[in-house]
C-alpha cells in the first residue's frame, strides 16, 4: 500500500470517528465502482478545493457529483474538517445534467472513477465521479442528513492552509 492510500485511509478513518463522536452516526455505505454514470436526469455539482493543488495530471476538479431531483440530498464534507459543510472544499452547482457534463469539466476521464453512492435502501440516489488517485469516498447518515466523506487533502495547497488565509488560522 502506498503512502498516499495509507494516509488516506487514515484521514478518512480520524473524520469517521469524529464524526461519530460529534454527532449521531449513522449506517456507513460503502461507495461502489461502476463503469460510468448511466444517462439519466441529476442534478450535478462539482467539488474542487477552496486553494486547489494542482495535481500531476493537470486536474483541479476533486470531485463531480450527480444527484437524482427530488431525491435526498448529499452533503459533501472534506474528512479533514468534518465538523462544517464543505470543509475544504468548495462546491457549485452546474445545474440539471444528463451525466456527461463532467467531459466538459475534467482534462480526461481516464483520470477519474465512477461511483454509485447507494441510498439507505441498497439502490443508487446518485453518483459521484472521483479523482483516482487523490480522493477516497464513503457515504453515511450523519444527524440525519446523508453525507458523503470525500478525503481530498491532496487537492489542497498545504501553503495555503499554513498562511494564516486558511481555516486553521497558520496554527499548522
Amino acid at each position: 500500500m502506498t503512502s498516499t492510500k495509507r494516509w488516506g485511509i487514515l484521514a478518512l478513518a480520524g473524520a469517521l470517528a469524529l464524526a461519530g463522536c460529534a454527532g449521531v452516526m449513522g449506517t456507513l455505505r460503502p461507495v461502489t465502482p461502476v463503469g460510468e454514470v448511466p444517462s439519466g436526469e441529476y442534478d450535478v455539482r462539482v467539488l474542487s478545493a477552496l486553494a486547489p493543488t494542482k495535481q500531476p495530471d493537470g486536474e483541479v476538479i476533486a470531485a463531480v457529483l450527480y444527484t437524482r431531483p427530488g431525491g435526498p440530498r448529499v452533503e459533501a464534507w472534506e474528512t479533514s474538517y468534518p465538523t462544517g459543510s464543505g470543509g475544504w472544499l468548495w462546491e457549485y452547482s452546474v445545474g440539471k445534467g444528463s451525466g456527461r457534463e463532467h467531459l466538459a469539466l475534467v482534462k480526461s476521464p481516464a483520470h477519474y472513477q465512477a461511483v454509485t453512492l447507494p441510498g439507505r435502501d441498497g439502490r443508487p440516489i446518485g453518483y459521484a465521479l472521483l479523482h483516482r488517485t487523490g480522493v477516497h469516498a464513503s457515504l453515511q447518515d450523519w444527524n440525519g442528513k446523508t453525507v458523503l466523506f470525500l478525503s481530498a487533502v491532496e487537492f489542497i495547497d498545504p501553503d495555503y492552509i499554513r498562511s494564516g488565509d486558511g481555516r486553521d488560522g497558520g496554527k499548522n
